[in-house]
C-alpha cells in the first residue's frame, strides 16, 4: 500500500490554494459593478436575449447566419460553464485543504506517539 508523504500532502494543499485563489478572483469580479454591467447583465442576459430574437428574424434565416448565431449563443454558455467550473474547483479545493490539514495533523500525532514509545 502506498503511503502519502507529508511533502505530497503539503504540495496538494498548495495546489488547492491556487484553485481557491482563482475562485476568489472570480468572486471579486462577479461582485464588481462594472463586471456585472458588462458581463452579468450585458453579455449573459441582454446579449443572450438579443441573439434569441435574432435567431428567429427572417433576414437571419440562412444556414450561415443561423450557424453564427448558434456559435454566439454557445459562447455565452461556454463562458458561464467556465465560471461554474472555477467555482466547483474552488469548493473542492477547500475540502481538499481541510482533508490535507487533517492528514498532516494525524501524521504529527502518530510521530509524537511513536517518539514517546521509543
Amino acid at each position: 500500500m502506498d503511503t502519502v508523504t507529508e511533502q505530497e500532502i503539503e504540495l496538494s494543499i498548495e495546489q488547492a490554494k491556487a484553485f481557491i485563489a482563482v475562485g476568489e478572483a472570480l468572486a471579486r469580479l462577479e461582485n464588481n459593478p462594472d463586471f456585472k454591467l458588462v458581463i452579468g447583465d450585458g453579455y449573459f442576459k441582454e446579449n443572450a436575449i438579443r441573439l434569441v430574437h435574432l435567431k428567429c428574424h427572417p433576414q437571419m434565416g440562412t444556414p450561415e447566419k443561423q450557424a453564427d448565431i448558434i456559435r454566439a449563443i454557445d459562447g455565452i454558455g461556454e463562458l458561464n460553464r467556465y465560471f461554474d467550473v472555477i467555482n466547483h474547483q474552488a469548493n473542492l479545493a477547500l475540502q481538499s485543504i481541510d482533508d490535507g490539514n487533517q492528514a498532516l495533523q494525524e501524521m504529527h500525532e502518530e510521530e509524537a506517539a511513536d517518539g514517546e514509545t521509543d
